[in-house]
């Protein structure tokens, strides 16, 4: 496989921010400026500040910084050879983009390591003990509304008689229809 989509998003989102900053400076350089009447960038004697742009980029880059600390767990428990490669690119990629990881993004990666090694152990330890190895899964929280619900059942059989004589309705012309082809 492509391995891990986690990795594909990382890669997705420091090579998006890395193209908007290119693209601002791009633009910057060659003097052009947002016309939102053509809507295109149109050279201009007194290119204004594209705010738009601007916080679009820092956006991308909160995006980025965000997923940066899955690249190391996402190396470690790779599934394979290639898998492994790919974590490995991406950060090379945040690297070349963001310079070294900050202290905060080094903690979150071991958090993640620390936690996934842990969880590894416990489905390992299952196995051992004859239980499968499923992974544990956290309770579904469901959330009733009892007015909605009993409102839903009473509307029900009504909307069902409904749609009921027109689909009958349907059928019987279908029914002539079809024995009138046949014959």
């Amino acid at each position: 496989m492509d391995g891990p989509g986690v990795i594909n998003m990382a890669i997705t989102a420091v090579q998006g921010y890395k193209k908007a900053l290119e693209e601002f400076r791009e633009r910057r350089s060659q003097g052009l400026a947002w016309n939102p009447e053509t809507l295109r960038y149109e050279k201009s004697d007194n290119p204004d500040a594209d705010e738009f742009m601007q916080l679009r980029i820092k956006k991308l880059k909160r995006i980025a910084e965000n997923i940066r600390p899955i690249t190391v767990p996402a190396w470690v428990f790779a599934p394979n050879g290639n898998a492994r490669k790919k974590a490995r690119e991406a950060a090379l990629l945040y690297r070349e983009v963001f310079g070294t990881a900050t202290l905060k993004e080094r903690l979150i990666s071991a958090v993640l390591v620390f936690t996934g090694s842990i969880e590894t152990v416990r489905i390992a330890m299952s196995k051992v003990i004859g239980r499968e190895g499923v992974v544990r899964q956290p309770q579904c929280l469901i959330t009733r509304y009892p007015s909605r619900e009993a409102a839903l059942r009473e509307n029900v059989p009504v909307q069902i008689k409904q749609i009921d004589q027109p689909v009958k309705e349907f059928i019987q012309v279908y029914e002539k229809t079809y024995d009138q082809a046949q014959s």
